[in-house]
């Protein structure tokens, strides 16, 4: 994993520049949540795993697809491939 480059840009998720903030009630994750989600991931990678889903909690459509693209990130610190399925099939996003 490389969690140390990860690591320099967390602080990047609760910049009021940063441009996926939630609308309309949402809220960031706690600070260092990434930190935490990238040691599950590897820890995952560690284990065997290779691939993972993302997904979004979103009530408001607005919302739809908040944080994807720091766990995407996440994802790709940890070694892990991000997919989608279709058919029952794993297909490789990006």
């Amino acid at each position: 994993a490389r969690e140390g480059e990860f690591s320099k840009r967390v602080g990047e998720c609760h910049s009021p520049t940063r441009s996926d903030t939630p609308k309309q009630g949402g809220k960031c994750p706690p600070v260092g949540a990434e930190n935490v989600m990238l040691k599950i991931c590897s820890r995952f990678r560690e284990l065997g795993g290779r691939m993972c889903t993302i997904g979004s909690d979103a009530h408001v459509l607005k919302n739809v697809g908040y944080g994807a693209k720091i766990g995407a990130e996440i994802a790709d610190a940890a070694g892990l491939a991000v997919v989608h399925y279709k058919e029952r099939k794993p297909i490789r996003c990006g």
